[in-house]
């Protein structure tokens, strides 16, 4: 498609998402989040697209369609994530309290809620002051949140992956993660069918006991937890295994841990099937 082309689509998109018509709004953000996912090298298509991010921030204000608000949330990942749209200083807040709200917006669906997670992530390294303004606002305990009722380990991927990014800074970020809940979020991607979702589950148990002995403690008095670690000894896939073997290894080292430890390989071997 030549660049004048695009730059006359995307214009075309601007209107039609700024329009009455549910249905058409709901295919132009599609429209637009396909585009958005590569950076146009032309000023003038660049420059349209630009145009398409405050729109998407006053949908995912104000529209009660959460197609609507998941596909905004997609626009924006993309333009975060590739550079082309960065919000000013004076933004900033407004984007961060936007992307916070939907996040806690209980009608949101869980695909919804991994499209606005995955914004979070993207604004978040755009500049460690937006990154601040999620984490003043309580994103992580919010994420941990939203993962309540998502069973399916794909999304849950999603939200693990942003716990151990929102919560690598400093320990008291680690500290609202566990109080929040955040091992069991890591737990139900271990037992989870897919590889990458285990090692997911099993490096934010890591980071998270690596801090706090008391965070180890509740991951060993978990139902099933260190059945799920020694069954990932056991995998064939050796970045799986290592981190789990890591994990056990550090725990039977932790003077703290060893009567927790022993106590939880006697009264459970292998694998749990309890649901998240």
């Amino acid at each position: 498609m030549p660049m004048h082309s695009l730059e006359e689509k995307v214009k075309e998109l601007n209107k039609q998402i700024q329009e009455d018509d549910a249905g058409g709004k709901r295919d132009a953000l599609a429209a637009l989040a396909a585009i958005a996912s590569f950076k146009p090298d032309d000023d003038r298509a660049l420059d349209a697209l630009r145009q398409s991010a405050n729109t998407c921030l006053e949908l995912a204000e104000t529209s009660d369609d959460e197609k609507v608000v998941q596909n905004c949330a997609l626009v924006l990942s993309s333009m975060f994530r590739l550079g082309t749209f960065q919000p000013d200083g004076g933004t900033s807040h407004r984007y961060a309290e936007t992307l916070v709200r939907a996040l806690r917006e209980e009608r949101n669906g869980g695909e919804t809620k991994a499209a606005i997670v995955e914004a979070v992530i993207d604004f978040s390294q755009i500049g460690n002051s937006n990154r601040q303004l999620l984490l003043d606002a309580g994103i992580v305990s919010f994420v941990v949140n939203a993962t309540k009722g998502i069973d399916d380990p794909r999304i849950l991927f999603t939200f693990g992956n942003a716990l151990i990014n929102l919560s690598m800074d400093r320990n008291e970020y680690t500290d609202e993660l566990v109080k929040a809940g955040g091992l069991r979020v890591y737990l139900a991607l271990i037992k989870s069918q897919e590889p990458s979702a285990r090692q997911v589950g099993l490096l934010g148990v890591g980071m998270a006991i690596g801090k706090n002995v008391c965070f180890a403690l509740e991951f060993i008095n978990m139902p099933g937890a260190i059945g799920e670690v020694t069954a990932c000894m056991q995998s064939q896939n050796t970045d799986e295994k290592s981190i789990a073997s890591d994990i056990f290894f550090t725990l039977g080292d932790t003077p703290e841990c060893k009567d927790a430890l022993l106590a939880a390989l006697q009264g459970k071997v292998g694998h749990t099937s309890d649901n998240f």
